[in-house]
């Protein structure tokens, strides 16, 4: 066996390193967590209603909840109708509004253009 000299102390081992490191990692992930908590509670409260009311209202994405959100906004009388297609209500004739050529680009790119 190979010993070290009487004279010099043995190395402690570094467990305060690994400790002090992962207190560290904790207090960071738990901060973290309490920001992330705090952003979440006032996600709702940040939702603003438009200033004025509009000709229309036009959901680009899907899901209930922009449904819902445009359904709402039409009920508040923020505007008059909702789509991307203008229906003319005595011919039943269907015209893509500007928003719908848009959109069919954004769809043909696979990007916003």
């Amino acid at each position: 066996m190979n010993r070290p000299p009487a004279d010099k102390p043995i190395a402690a081992p570094r467990r305060w390193l690994r400790a002090t490191t992962v207190a560290v990692l904790a207090i960071a992930f738990a901060a973290a967590a309490v920001g992330f908590v705090g952003f979440l509670s006032q996600l709702r409260g940040a939702e603003t209603k438009p200033s004025r009311t509009a000709d229309g209202i036009v959901v680009l994405t899907g899901g209930s909840s922009r449904v819902s959100d445009a359904m709402e906004l039409l009920a508040d009388g923020y505007g008059k109708r909702f789509g991307i297609v203008h229906v003319d209500y005595a011919t039943q004739c269907r015209t893509p509004k500007l928003s719908a050529r848009w959109y069919a680009e954004v769809i043909r790119a696979n990007r916003i253009v």
